[in-house]
């Protein structure tokens, strides 16, 4: 939200919620706040956890989303463009103006798993339903697509005529 924080609104009863009161909930986590606002989010679909950056406090959190404590931070060296999970959740893309790293997520830590310097600019990015491939934008029109594990670019995608502003994998 406008604020910085994150919110829950409980979908599950919404229809017996009273009109009058907030029904946010609020103060979801004890540590790892952004400073300014969350420039990036994805959530895992196999793991309860999600991912979030800032560009302004070069930081990527960890969160768990069942107890909604921030697990990790990892301090970059450079602005976090954009972050993608991969669907196993023990991975994690993270784009910034010169590149873009793919890491492990551990117990406590981020570990190096790939470094893919030839993307630029990339703003968004996105793991493949099954997980062997991501896309990425690259400078204003362009979609890269590489290959997960071996870090391999499969092709790039030209033609648009404005900034890519989202991507999405078909279920086949």
């Amino acid at each position: 939200n406008t604020s910085g924080t994150i919110n829950m609104f409980p979908l599950s009863f919404v229809d017996t919620l009273d009109d009058t009161k907030d029904n946010f909930f609020k103060d979801l986590v004890y540590r790892g706040i952004h400073r300014k606002e969350i420039s990036s989010l994805d959530v895992s679909v196999s793991r309860p956890i999600l991912v979030t950056c800032d560009t302004s406090d070069r930081q990527i959190s960890i969160w768990n989303y069942l107890n909604w404590k921030c697990e990790f931070t990892k301090e970059l060296p450079s602005d976090p463009t954009c972050v993608a999970l991969h669907p196993s959740g023990f991975i994690v893309l993270v784009a910034t103006k010169a590149r873009v790293k793919l890491y492990n997520i551990g117990m406590t830590k981020l570990i190096t798993m790939s470094d893919i310097p030839g993307i630029k600019h990339c703003k968004v990015a996105r793991f493949s339903n099954g997980g062997q491939y991501f896309a990425c934008s690259s400078g204003i029109t362009n979609i890269v697509i590489y290959s997960t594990f071996q870090s391999q670019h499969l092709h790039t995608l030209v033609g648009h005529i404005a900034f890519v502003r989202g991507l999405d994998w078909s279920a086949d």
